[in-house]
């Protein structure tokens, strides 16, 4: 919601002022009594919003928030963000000051406490209804949510047969429903089924969508085939050739296509003659709404229908109480009449389920839900599907509303990578402070709320257990627009609305992506942001395309498309982001044919958070002026060293790619809170081995707990021994990267053994030593274990020595004779994967699965190995011989 986002977002200002570091373009401690009030009414408006969507969620006759006094809201807060940050601007880039700075401030804090009183008096109105929240109750993280079939077991048994039917030639099987009905998971289910994985030679999954691009719909299709190939290669590459390229590549291969969410049937019609015929039983699954494209694809369709009531309600079952309990007798009448209002429609069951699961489970509440879900099922179909998914809207906490919406400004089938999510809600400020936690983590505790509530899907989970990348549902991603545009909260630029009064400059955030504008439109949608707009965010996607926002206000420029700068270009660009002083998070991918070097000036970026930039940078000096850096992530950094009179940078927690990275005591004392750093070293880089590089100091930073680090492969430094054998890391370390290390396997069961909260381990290259004896007491809280590459022969361990290992990944250890048995006891392992290993030890781990099936264990353990011819992971059964030929 755009009122409580925009107080939110002020209050984080008027915070980062005050507590600034040292002295940012603007103080405010002249106006103390004026902050003071502002601060007041501020959170006056917040308590008031947070305390009436708490009421209005679980008693409906609390009212209504009229859209008029919100909107009120909004303004006011965004006109005091728009004053103050103006006011900024002006300063820092040496504009003569608005005299009428104090006399502004103060008629915006008199319209706010106006605003204040009346929200006051709505209070005491409804005081007597305020009641324990009970869908603020916490629920574990269940992480990647199940895929479950539950009410479609026919129609997917039928999938399986007509892929794995007896007819030799190649063979479409369309998969038709309305959007929200589960052809997605249908077809992923069945793609990941062991026996179809089996079957085919080589599998590929492309999302088509309704602005599809054939060239990138043949270049994804010929990655998933060639593993090695490199998708931005493929950019410079015809349409033709890369159609040609797949067709190559599919020659004589059993395959299986996806083509999800396909529109048109003209799509097909251009890629289908590069999908060869080998009369093998090929397959290929196209997943649409459209009826009409399925019966031009073929008359054999399969066609998802709503699910009955029956079904419906095993559906809500499974994903509130996870087919492990039984719905309560006493909320099963109630819970039954939720599954019927869902029509059938198995994504509203699954978001209705996600509600459920975080109320407290009692009678009232869920009679609640029931009686306010029945207000909706006059509607359409798909916007009935639409209204329920606004129902879990209305029912999401306050703070969590902001974060949802936000999410439309993600392309469509866009993959959001958690971390960069989190840094931008902190950034934009929706992020209220708790007490002991940092924002990251306040940010990291919102998203998975709103994945445990299936608001969001985590499709990939971390080595730490953490959601690593996430996905929106098209129709969620639909709702976030609505409801967001609704509010001007945030524009997603379309024709329609880039020549209208207001249609971009009304809002704070405007999205610009490929998908949907065409290239005739992208004038007017630059024009659109004038320097005299309001607008605080911009993300952008389009290739070629460099957006110059207005700087007063700027805090977002999110550039995710990987374009090319001439000098010209670059000359303006990094102008104008050091005129935006204000900015909070920048994120741009230039390929210069240079290293490049922001001016000694960029240390106005007073509060600039987050800097990410795909390409080598040489840092200015002025870097370490710049205490409210958070993260920093370039592909390789050249980081000067700091001065003598440096600021501590006391919130930096992300350092990567740091080259040669010298880590001595000013160093340290500059970076105390660093919680990621990815370093590289080497004589092919800059600085060779000639430098001390106190890598004993890295045991100071005690805050530290993800480190990754290369080491050059070259052997004829003779120095390098000496830079790297006082190498020591700090106790707090959770997950350590080490590429062509220095280390012995001695030294890593010695000394990295012996970190007591480590839980990943990823060794690739280099490791000096062909034996490897583990020791009791050591790896006591390691969870994922990962050796590529180096050139062990014998591995001695026992199970009680890795009493909370999970996984175990194996790649090119062509030496290696065996998986020490002893590992198929540890209490917690779940899978081994094995790439280009030696036969002996493909062996041994079946030998290890026999032997955990002979003890009744083997159903929890999965070991899998890399078929090279087939580019695929096939899994070993127990007791079952095997094929060294894979």
């Amino acid at each position: 919601m755009a009122a409580y986002a925009a107080l939110l977002s002020v209050t984080s200002l008027i915070d980062q002022i005050q507590n600034h570091p040292c002295s940012p373009p603007i103080t405010l401690d002249e106006n103390d009594i004026l902050v003071a009030s502002l601060s007041t009414s501020i959170t006056c408006l917040r308590e008031f919003l947070e305390s009436y969507y708490s009421i209005s969620r679980i008693e409906e006759s609390s009212g209504e928030l009229t859209e008029r006094l919100e909107r009120r809201i909004a303004d006011v807060a965004y006109a005091a963000a728009d004053l103050i940050e103006s006011h900024i601007h002006d300063q820092a880039s040496g504009i003569e000051i608005d005299d009428h700075f104090d006399e502004n401030l103060h008629q915006v804090i008199d319209h706010m406490s106006s605003i204040a009183m009346e929200t006051k008096e709505k209070q005491l109105q409804y005081q007597h209804l305020i009641i324990n929240d009970s869908f603020e109750r916490p629920a574990p993280s269940t992480g990647l949510k199940s895929t479950s079939m539950v009410g479609f077991d026919d129609v997917f048994n039928e999938v399986l047969d007509k892929l794995m039917a007896d007819q030799s030639n190649r063979r479409i099987i369309p998969i038709v429903g309305m959007g929200g009905i589960g052809k997605t998971t249908l077809a992923s289910n069945a793609y990941e089924n062991q026996s179809v994985v089996q079957h085919f030679d080589v599998r590929s999954w492309v999302v088509v969508s309704q602005d599809y691009d054939v060239r990138d719909i043949l270049s994804k299709v010929l990655v998933d085939l060639n593993k090695g190939e490199r998708g931005e290669m493929l950019r410079k590459v015809s349409e033709e050739e890369v159609g040609e390229k797949v067709h190559k590549s599919l020659f004589g291969r059993r395959y299986l296509i996806v083509l999800d969410d396909m529109w048109s049937i003209q799509v097909w019609n251009k890629i289908s003659r590069y999908f060869v015929e080998n009369n093998n039983r090929s397959r290929i699954i196209i997943t649409t709404r459209l009826s009409n494209v399925a019966s031009e694809l073929s008359h054999n369709k399969v066609v998802m229908d709503f699910l009955d009531d029956q079904k419906s309600w095993n559906l809500l079952c499974n994903v509130v109480f996870g087919g492990s309990e039984t719905c309560p007798s006493e909320l099963e009448e109630s819970g039954r009449k939720i599954a019927m209002d869902c029509k059938g429609l198995p994504l509203s069951i699954i978001v209705m389920g996600g509600i459920l699961v975080k109320s407290t489970q009692t009678r009232k509440d869920w009679e609640f839900i029931a009686d306010k879900l029945n207000l909706s099922i006059a509607l359409e179909r798909e916007e009935h599907c639409l209204q329920i998914l606004r129902t879990s809207f209305d029912h999401l906490p306050v703070h969590l509303k902001p974060c949802f919406l936000y999410l439309g400004i993600f392309a469509e089938d866009k993959e959001i990578k958690t971390s960069n999510l989190v840094k931008l809600l902190v950034a934009e400020g929706f992020v209220k402070p708790i007490f002991g936690k940092s924002m990251e983590l306040a940010a990291e505790e919102y998203i998975m709320d709103l994945v445990d509530r299936n608001l969001v899907l985590a499709t990939v989970i971390g080595s730490t257990g953490k959601p690593k990348v996430c996905i929106v549902h098209d129709l969620v991603r639909d709702l976030c627009i609505r409801e967001a545009e609704r509010q001007r909260f945030l524009c997603v630029a379309r024709k329609s609305n880039l020549s209208v009064p207001q249609g971009i400059d009304g809002h704070r955030r405007v999205a610009i992506h490929r998908s949907t504008l065409k290239d005739e439109h992208l004038l007017l949608v630059l024009d659109a942001l004038r320097p005299a707009s309001r607008v605080h965010s911009v993300m952008c996607d389009i290739i070629g395309v460099f957006p110059r926002p207005p700087s007063r206000t700027l805090r977002i420029l999110n550039l995710t498309n990987r374009n090319s700068l001439d000098s010209r270009q670059s000359e303006w660009f990094f102008e104008d982001v050091l005129r935006s002083v204000n900015l909070r998070f920048l994120a741009f991918n230039p390929h210069l044919s240079r290293e490049f070097s922001f001016s000694s000036s960029i240390y106005l970026l007073w509060n600039l958070q987050t800097l990410i930039i795909n390409k080598d940078f040489l840092t200015p000096f002025e870097i370490w002026k710049m205490p409210q850096l958070k993260h920093v992530k370039v592909t390789r950094l050249c980081l000067p060293d700091p001065p003598s009179n440096g600021h501590v940078l006391a919130n930096l927690q992300t350092l990567s790619c740091v080259i040669n990275f010298k880590c001595d005591e000013a160093v340290v004392k500059r970076i105390p809170n660093i919680r990621r750093l990815k370093i590289a070293y080497g004589d092919v880089l800059k600085g060779g081995w000639s430098k001390n590089y106190y890598l004993s100091n890295l045991g100071r930073l005690q805050k530290l707990e993800s480190f990754s680090c290369w080491f050059s492969l070259s052997t004829n430094s003779p120095s390098r021994s000496d830079c790297f054998q006082k190498i020591s890391f700090p106790e707090s370390l959770v997950k350590l990267e080490a590429y062509s290390s220095p280390f012995s396997w001695e030294e890593i069961t010695t000394n990295i053994g012996a970190l007591p909260h480590l839980q990943v381990l990823k060794l690739k290259f280099g490791v000096r030593g062909r034996e490897w004896n583990l020791v009791d007491g050591k790896f006591r809280s390691l969870r994922f274990l990962l050796i590529h590459g180096v050139r062990l022969k014998h591995w001695t361990a026992e199970s009680q020595q890795f009493p909370r290992l999970e996984r175990i990944s194996l790649a090119q250890l062509y030496e290696l004779k065996e998986i020490p048995l002893g590992i198929g006891d540890a209490p917690k392992l779940r899978s081994i994967d094995m790439e280009y290993c030696h036969d002996s030890v493909v062996i041994s781990a079946q030998e290890i699965l026999d032997e955990q099936d002979e003890l009744g264990n083997a159903g929890g353990l999965k070991v899998r190995v890399l078929a090279p011819l087939a580019r695929r992971f096939v899994e070993l059964r127990p007791n079952t011989a095997v094929d060294l030929d894979l």
